[in-house]
């Protein structure tokens, strides 16, 4: 079995700012590289998002990350649990 983790990518992070994109950026990396190498399983441990309650846009363009680790044939099966 492979298992793949990451953690704390803080989506939203520099909001405003010039390095808003690299946050997503390295999700989406990660996530290719999940799918690249067939995991059997992906644990995102840690912050997703960097604020608490974390803005629209930040919300929308995380569920587009996730969503285009499923594109096309991809075995990705999501599943979200919050303790």
């Amino acid at each position: 079995m492979k298992v793949a983790i990451f953690s704390d990518p803080h989506l939203g992070f520099g909001e405003k700012g010039e390095r808003q994109q690299e946050p997503f950026d390295n999700l989406r990396q990660a996530l290719e590289l999940c799918v690249k190498e067939k995991a059997d399983v992906a644990l995102l441990a840690g912050d997703i998002f960097d604020a608490p309650v974390p803005s629209h846009d930040s919300l929308c363009r995380a569920m587009a990350s996730f969503s285009a680790a499923k594109a096309g044939n991809s075995p990705v099966k999501i599943y979200i649990e919050k303790e």
